[in-house]
């Protein structure tokens, strides 16, 4: 397996790999091939954009992207998605890939990474806090249907 910057040229396998990844429990979204694209090339069209792409065999079998932000001290990353391919999930590509986002992340003087997890289940925030992550308990997220 090999970690790349991921670029419009995976945006394919990107897409089937996220499609499947969340098309299935627990999250069991509905993600199409063409909600799925237009969501990765809004990522890829935000200010501050950087992602990356694990291959195995041709194929992207993990993805993540977001942006780099800046903040009145410090730069921080948004983890706007991150997804392994199912047949490729619990063989440490999810975490290979987290190690090396905060590798190429410190060259970039990032100070911290940041992301909004699912509560559907408790598999991501048992993956994040097996990777070092906390939830922060001064932060709440607000929305609101319109």
């Amino acid at each position: 397996m090999k970690i790349v910057n991921f670029t419009k040229k995976h945006l394919k396998s990107a897409v089937e790999t996220y499609c499947k990844a969340f098309n299935r429990p627990p999250q069991n979204d509905n993600w199409s091939k063409k909600t799925a694209t237009k969501r990765f090339e809004d990522l890829f069209n935000s200010a501050g954009y950087f992602g990356l792409a694990a291959i195995e065999n041709n194929q992207i079998v993990g993805v993540m992207t977001g942006r780099i932000e800046q903040w009145y001290d410090k730069k921080e990353y948004y983890l706007a998605e991150f997804a392994v391919h199912p047949d490729f999930q619990n063989k440490k590509i999810g975490s290979k890939l987290l190690e090396e986002l905060e590798k190429r992340l410190k060259k970039k003087t990032v100070q911290q990474i940041y992301l909004l997890a699912t509560v559907k289940d408790k598999m991501p925030t048992a993956f994040y806090k097996k990777n070092d992550y906390n939830i922060d308990k001064t932060i709440v997220v607000l929305s609101k249907s319109i």
